[in-house]
């Protein structure tokens, strides 16, 4: 995949991502996470090689993916309720079944706002309702860019809990880009290490933690926090400034 006139993103790129699990995407500064996000998506193609899910290949956005992105896409004219509907609006189910938005909701232990604009949430609850969106049309694979940054620790280590219990419940594939490594230890059943451009996986590190996990729990085990230290290790270090 090339970008930008400025040579190859991504090359010789080979992942596999297997059912059930979650799989964190950890790698130095503009190593191309976000290339490999899009292509994923389905927002952008591979100059060479093949995406596919479940056999079937992937040449453009689906409903076979949920998509949570960084940066908020929550109407902040729309309530919680209204921001769940909109997916199945767009994607052509008729008529929109208010029942399978609400069955959300309430596994989400989200009906008590149902009815509250984005505005009037919580950073983390925000960020909650945006990863059940990504979930409301029943997708095969999650894509979760960033799902605990830019919160303070408490609400990180809420989110962090509730996204684990959710994504356990939905049954669902799910892969996390982060720049986090400890967040990638926390929610990762594996972690994949990418190695500056043109990027390749370098390893991939098994986790292994047992489910369900705690944010504040973990941080004094200290299987955690060898996991942290080797993916640290392993971690290509960007060059410094004025560096070549």
């Amino acid at each position: 995949m090339h970008g930008g006139g400025t040579g190859p993103v991504l090359s010789g790129l080979d992942l596999d991502i297997l059912e059930r699990e979650m799989l964190c995407v950890v790698g130095p500064p503009r190593c191309g996470k976000s290339t490999l996000l899009r292509m994923l998506a389905g927002l952008d193609r591979p100059a060479a090689g093949e995406i596919t899910l479940r056999g079937r290949p992937v040449t453009g956005p689906s409903r076979r993916i949920g998509l949570m992105l960084q940066e908020s896409t929550l109407l902040p004219w729309l309530t919680v309720r209204q921001n769940l509907w909109l997916p199945l609006r767009v994607g052509g189910r008729e008529p929109c079944d208010p029942w399978r938005v609400d069955a959300l909701l309430g596994t989400a232990g989200l009906l008590e706002i149902a009815n509250l604009h984005p505005h009037a949430l919580r950073p983390g609850t925000r960020r909650f309702v945006e990863f059940c969106r990504a979930l409301v049309r029943d997708p095969a694979l999650l894509l979760l860019d960033e799902p605990l940054g830019g919160l303070d620790e408490l609400a990180r280590e809420g989110l962090a809990e509730e996204l684990d219990r959710m994504w356990q419940l939905s049954g669902k594939a799910a892969v996390v880009f982060t720049r986090n490594v400890a967040d990638a230890v926390l929610l990762g059943d594996r972690v994949a290490v990418m190695s500056p451009r043109p990027s390749r996986i370098v390893e991939i590190v098994p986790v292994g933690l047992p489910r369900p996990r705690s944010a504040s729990a973990l941080l004094g085990s200290s299987d955690y926090l060898d996991l942290v230290r080797r993916i640290r290790a392993v971690l290509p270090v960007p060059p410094r400034p004025g560096q070549s």
